[in-house]
């Protein structure tokens, strides 16, 4: 790794490296390699300071978790699936009814269902943001069958963020969280 510049003084959480191996500029600031042009890093090499050329990313990130580890590149598949769990939690509404999709809701959902297929007979009271209902098989089933889709949508849609990440189509979590943002607005419950 050669000197840091002289005529800015280092700071690690927001510098610049030029990663030798694939001549990628690294910025710590923004966690994620950026474009010559980017106007922060231009605005840096306008005050005299030079990127600090690394050969590897590997030794990029050992530099950052000893100086500065809220520099470090975010895990991007991590965060993939923490947005998944975010939307597959966030709930739907079926005809109406909002319905809670948290891991216990959906356990609760899929037991009454159960005992619907045995019982179709049956009402079932469900507590929901608005108060008791009551709702018969029918509408339980329909229920459980919209969670269980909107849950598939959830993971197919992580599946389909990680072969995005895979061939760099999503490269930072600012895309990743645009990426889920827009799958979000999508989804009609």
């Amino acid at each position: 790794m050669s000197t840091h510049n002289l005529q800015r003084a280092y700071d690690p959480s927001d510098w610049y490296w030029q990663i030798a191996e694939t001549g990628e500029i690294y910025s710590s600031a923004a966690r994620t390699t950026i474009a010559a042009g980017n106007p922060a890093y231009v605005s840096f090499l306008s005050d005299g300071a030079v990127a600090t050329t690394i050969d590897t990313m590997d030794a990029l990130k050992a530099v950052l978790s000893e100086q500065a580890p809220a520099g470090l590149p975010p895990e991007l598949p991590a965060f993939a699936a923490q947005c998944r769990w975010e939307l597959e939690t966030a709930g739907i509404t079926v005809s109406g009814m909002p319905v809670s999709t948290t891991r216990e809701s959906q356990a609760l959902i899929n037991g009454a269902h159960s005992f619907a297929m045995v019982d179709p007979a049956a009402t079932f009271q469900f507590k929901a943001e608005t108060g008791f209902v009551t709702v018969d098989a029918d509408t339980l089933k329909a229920v459980a069958l919209a969670v269980a889709s909107h849950v598939q949508a959830c993971f197919a849609w992580e599946a389909n963020a990680l072969s995005r990440i895979a061939n760099g189509q999503l490269a930072s979590e600012a895309d990743i969280r645009s990426d889920k943002d827009a799958f979000a607005a999508s989804v009609v419950s």
